[in-house]
């Protein structure tokens, strides 16, 4: 049903400009009791849904932007300093990766620091309430709450589909042009967090999944690109650099990135579903090429196909 490929390609180099601190004592005060578990607060799924997505985007999961490490209370002695950076792909919503975080922290035991990845809806549905507004005010209906919920709902409508297109052309656009071009701020992020622990010779352990494996194989580009020009400030010679690279470990699930088109350091497991229309693409299945193919029972979902698959990987 699965198919897991692993490799260990050669790096290749390309340009990263800032750096992102997440400090390991912010990771032990999660550990302590500090979660990222959401609250179960009264009221319809939908409305716990608005908050949870507001409360969210007010700064736990800033998009592009690691969050705390969740999923703590699950997590082994053994495992206190090993957490997983998850990634995933598009449409994937503040709370949806939350969740995601903490069911492969309950699977792995160990912590999970999810990856925001989730910019295009959120952003245009503020840029239509924003036109909304201005409308509103010339039109002398800016009181006028009917016409405020009708607005809504059809902005909402709006900007799931116009983002998944926009997700969809980012993740096209990233797979086949330069890192350093990337249009999604995540790249940026995990690039920074990617060479913050390998100069201090910190655990490196990524799960990608889909659009979130073409964000992974860029940021390695990237932060492979730094640690060689700053190699002799950090104070470390080529092996001990290339020994750091190499212990460093990617679980891509649902990969959007070709056989050929990783390139990195790093021990890469890739795992796809044999009817996974995605990786097909991607070249590595021929699900496309089969005639009478069913796709009532084609899945690409990172819940639904691959978390419990690649967990004891990560064990």
């Amino acid at each position: 049903m699965f198919e897991t490929k692993s490799q260990n390609p050669q790096p290749l180099a390309s340009v990263v400009l800032s750096t992102l601190t997440i400090s390991f004592s912010s990771f032990l005060g999660s550990a302590a009791g500090q979660t990222a578990r959401p609250e179960q607060d009264p009221g319809s799924i939908v409305e716990r849904e608005e908050r949870e997505t507001q409360r969210l985007l007010n700064g736990l999961l800033s998009n592009g932007k690691l969050g705390v490490p969740t999923g703590t209370e699950f997590v082994s002695l053994s495992n206190i300093d090993r957490p997983i950076i998850l990634v995933l792909g598009v449409r994937t919503t503040p709370t949806d990766t939350q969740k995601e975080a903490e069911e492969l922290a309950k699977l792995t035991s160990r912590a999970v620091i999810p990856l925001a990845n989730y910019a295009s809806k959120q952003q245009i549905e503020k840029f239509l309430q924003s036109l909304d507004e201005e409308l509103f005010s010339l039109l002398g209906v800016a009181d006028d709450s009917s016409v405020q919920e009708i607005a809504k709902a059809l902005n909402k409508g709006a900007a799931d589909v116009t983002g998944a297109l926009c997700d969809g052309f980012n993740a096209v656009f990233d797979r086949f042009a330069p890192a350093e071009l990337s249009l999604e701020p995540a790249t940026r992020s995990l690039a920074d967090e990617i060479v913050r622990r390998i100069s201090t010779d910190e655990t490196l352990e990524i799960v990608a999944h889909s659009q979130g494996t073409v964000i992974c194989r860029n940021a390695f580009r990237l932060a492979v690109d730094e640690l060689h020009a700053k190699r002799k400030e950090l104070g470390l010679s080529p092996e001990e650099l290339s020994r750091r690279l190499s212990a460093a470990k990617v679980v891509a699930a649902g990969s959007f990135v070709g056989p050929a088109e990783w390139g990195i350091p790093a021990k890469l497991v890739v795992v796809n579903s044999k009817d996974d229309p995605i990786s097909s693409i991607a070249g590595w299945n021929d699900w496309f090429q089969k005639e009478g193919q069913d796709f009532r029972f084609v899945s690409h979902s990172f819940s639904d196909r691959y978390r419990a698959e690649i967990a004891p990987l990560l064990k």
